[in-house]
Parts: C-alpha cells; structure tokens; sequence
C-alpha cells in the first residue's frame, strides 16, 4: 500500500508554482509565543460573604460597616507568578495570593481566580472612592480598578402659606421639600 503521507508522482500546484516528482517543497510554519494577561476587579459589599451582592458602588449609612472583594484572574495563556495586589487604603495583610495562578482551560472551574475578602471596614460621611492594583512577574504593568461607597442623607423642609392663621376653619397649605444632602445617589 503507498505511504499516505508522501505525495503520488503526479503533478502538485503550490503558489501557482507546478511541482513534479522530485521537487522539494519547504513550509515554514509560525507559532506565536503564549501571551500572559491579568484581569482584576475590586468590589464594595454590605457583608464579607465571598457570593453575595458585589458592586463597585454602593450607597450607605456614616457608620455602616462594608467589605471589599478583591479578584485577580489569569486570562492570558502561561502561568502566573509573583502575584502583589496593592491599596493604600486597606490593610491586605489577611491575603494570600497563590504562587502560581494556572492558566484556564475551556469550561474549566475557577482555579485560575484568586479572590481575598477584606474588612469589615467603617464608613464615614461623603464619598470614598478606593483603588488597588495587582501586578505579576509576567504582567509587570499595575491593572487597576476602583470601588466607592458614598453615604446617604436626606433633608426635609416644611413651609406654611400663610405663614399665620387669623381664624380657625381658615386653609394653610404645606409645602414639603426633600433634598439629597448626602453623598450617594439616591433613585426614586
């Protein structure tokens, strides 16, 4: 039987070049070097439970007590090592970052995400917005990212018109108005 990986005696056409019997034919094949690359995400939570609600805003209360999630993936095609996650405002010593964040498979479970939950830290009045950062060996560039919490605060004033009634059964219309003195936006 012939050999299925070596071309019969007929004529081949490559390039618009006619090959014959004999004729040697070089492919030259490339292959890119895998590229590494770092996704992370800092969130704002009202609990430190690792699945709960995450967002990177949320509107509070001066005093109230919030958690931040800080997820660093490999979304890039070689390991990861050397993991730093940096924020001047939080103190990361509870972390611990894996020594190598493996690459993901198609439809694999999450051992390539590292995810550290800090806090509880106390709110104060205004607005506080948070940035950290995370680096690799390989990545050596800071990603960043940001979460904010702004506290919540109503004013109310009552106003009568007329200001003074001259008899009972007499109508004084009230008028209230509602402001936003706090530092979140509010909806509804």
């Amino acid at each position: 039987p012939p050999d299925p990986h070596t071309s019969s005696p007929h004529p081949h056409v490559h390039g618009g070049a006619s090959l014959t019997s004999g004729d040697l034919l070089t492919v030259i094949v490339l292959r890119d070097q895998p590229l590494p690359s770092l996704a992370f995400r800092k969130e704002i939570g009202p609990t430190g439970d690792l699945d709960g609600a995450w967002s990177d805003y949320l509107a509070v209360t001066a005093g109230d007590q919030v958690w931040y999630r800080l997820t660093v993936e490999n979304t890039g095609e070689v390991p990861l090592t050397g993991i730093v996650v940096s924020d001047p405002m939080l103190d990361l010593s509870g972390c611990t970052w894996p020594a190598t964040l493996p690459v993901a498979g198609p439809g694999d479970p999450p051992p390539h995400v590292a995810v550290c939950v800090v806090g509880p830290v106390t709110t104060v009045a205004g607005a506080r917005t948070n940035t950290a950062s995370a680096v690799s060996t390989e990545v050596p560039g800071p990603t960043t990212d940001t979460a904010t919490y702004a506290t919540a605060e109503l004013g109310l004033a009552k106003t009568a018109s007329p200001l003074t009634f001259t008899a009972a059964g007499q109508v004084i219309s009230y008028t209230f108005t509602v402001t936003n003195t706090g530092s979140a936006i509010l909806a509804g």
